[in-house]
């Protein structure tokens, strides 16, 4: 079995399961760098990795220096803020209710960011602190559901 790509029609070079064939760390490499690392599956950094390639690290959506003004915006009722943030932190937070053994993470997700937005006018603080204050309500909503 191979992983497959997001993008239609192209095959990960991941390793065959059935034949623990591995294919060279340039044609790997070569594969992946069409592809945008926030695209990139848990099978493809693995099959990287087993290639020798240390995959570029994936970037924030946001910088910590633009959160305040998102956050601004997100108050005055701005979509596009709401948007921002949830691209920036629903992946990690995802991952982390994913890690944590939550029983429907999709669902837990959808209730930390209704967390996220009754609380929001409470919240004092930058980027990283924001972050933190987005897991704790993720912990929380994890708990609770």
């Amino acid at each position: 079995m191979r992983c497959r790509s997001p993008q239609v029609g192209t095959a990960c070079p991941a390793p065959d399961v059935a034949s623990q064939a591995v294919p060279s760390s340039s044609t790997m490499a070569h594969q992946h760098q069409t592809m945008a690392p926030a695209q990139w599956s848990r099978g493809h950094l693995l099959c990287l990795r087993r290639a020798g390639v240390d995959p570029p690290p994936r970037e924030r959506v946001l910088s910590d220096e633009d959160y305040a003004s998102v956050i601004q915006a997100a108050l005055s009722g701005a979509e596009w803020a709401w948007t921002a943030l949830y691209r920036d932190l629903a992946p990690r937070i995802l991952r982390y209710l994913r890690a944590h053994g939550a029983r429907e993470p999709e669902d837990v997700l959808g209730e930390v960011f209704v967390l996220i937005v009754r609380n929001l006018p409470r919240f004092e603080g930058g980027g990283r602190e924001f972050r933190a204050w987005a897991f704790t309500h993720s912990a929380v909503a994890a708990r609770s559901l």
